[in-house]
């Protein structure tokens, strides 16, 4: 997804300088980059929301079991090492470590449904896609050097 909303961003934002004669300020650069991410930002959102209900409703629970297992082998190796120094596995290790690994799941067990992988979907692309307008413009942008004043702004003396 990052590389739709890059795309998506640098399309917009040269649109906007194309049209002003290869001229782009900050804030209009600015104002275009985020209004594409916004909208990008909601499509992908969306678009996650209908994978996750409609296209492959087991995905949220499979990525949950990956995530889980993940969790106990990383959690099982500091365990091991943090506390005895030596690579061993006993039992009681196990134990604790998928104990401590089951109190985690329950606390982020939200981002394992629908609504949070959607959020989550939102809230990166929203954050990518403003990072990536934010470089866009600083790049893209070009202002004229002797800009005639703007129509309502009082002449100075």
């Amino acid at each position: 997804y990052r590389l739709v909303l890059v795309f998506g961003v640098v399309l917009s934002v040269s649109l906007v300088r194309g049209q002003q004669d290869g001229y782009l300020t900050f804030g209009e650069g600015m104002r275009v980059g985020s209004v594409t991410t916004l909208l990008m930002a909601m499509g992908l959102s969306l678009g996650m929301w209908l994978y996750t209900t409609v296209v492959h409703p087991p995905y949220v629970d499979e990525y949950r079991t990956v995530y889980a297992d993940m969790q106990y082998e990383r959690t099982m190796r500091e365990y091991i090492y943090t506390t005895y120094g030596k690579d061993t596995m006993t039992q009681v290790a196990m134990d604790t470590v998928q104990q401590a690994v089951d109190r985690y799941m329950e606390r982020v067990d939200y981002f394992f449904t629908n609504g949070g992988q959607t959020q989550i979907t939102f809230g990166f692309a929203l954050a990518w896609g403003l990072l990536t307008t934010l470089t866009v413009v600083l790049l893209a942008r070009r202002v004229r050097e002797n800009q005639p004043p703007k129509p309502n702004a009082s002449p100075s003396a």
